[in-house]
């Protein structure tokens, strides 16, 4: 990306396949605009596809309430407890899952060219995470990634389906030697 002025940003994409080979290039030029209209995180119909991954991400969609848990660990000295809701559905296409709460967003999908799950973590703390995974069963989803780009400290995210209307998850980061760096853990009930 490239400021060209106050107004203009000229930008690329290039994708390589892990042999170097561009499969895509987009090459566009942004100009602000004074009287743009902000963009609304729109609801789609549905799920894009009736593919049976992406199928099997149908049970998050809806309103939760959550109450959580975060432990004693080496970034966080005091066990803090709080609760909130969120609301979760299809958008973008219905290529994603939007799950909106007070203080955070979160997108989920299936990505067919890592034959995963992938699900991207934003706050208003300015908290960027990624996450990849699969299901672990069909009531059971597991995903994992470096913290903030730390290849020592791993986190992981469970989510087990007790019921259509329960999950129970974890979300825990270690280092290699396993010391615990932050616990968090919880149960979303549907909200009716």
């Amino acid at each position: 990306s490239k400021f060209v002025d106050d107004r203009t940003l000229d930008f690329s994409i290039v994708g390589r396949r892990p042999d170097g080979k561009v499969i895509f290039e987009i090459k566009s030029t942004m100009t602000r605009q004074a009287d743009a209209t902000p963009v609304v995180h729109t609801r789609s119909e549905g799920r894009a596809t009736a593919s049976t991954e992406l199928k099997s991400l149908d049970r998050i969609v809806g309103n939760w309430s959550d109450e959580a848990v975060t432990k004693v660990a080496e970034w966080t000295p005091e066990e803090v407890r709080f609760k909130s809701d969120s609301e979760k559905f299809w958008t973008l296409g219905g290529q994603y899952i939007l799950q909106q709460s007070k203080d955070a967003i979160f997108l989920t999908t299936y990505s067919v060219a890592e034959k995963s799950v992938k699900m991207w973590h934003f706050n208003a703390a300015g908290y960027v995470h990624e996450w990849t995974g699969q299901w672990d069963d069909e009531n059971s989803l597991t995903l994992k990634s470096d913290l903030d780009g730390n290849p020592t400290v791993a986190s992981v995210l469970k989510q087990k389906f007790v019921s259509n209307d329960t999950t129970t998850w974890t979300a825990i980061a270690t280092d290699n030697a396993g010391k615990v760096y932050h616990h968090l853990e919880g149960t979303s009930k549907r909200r009716k």
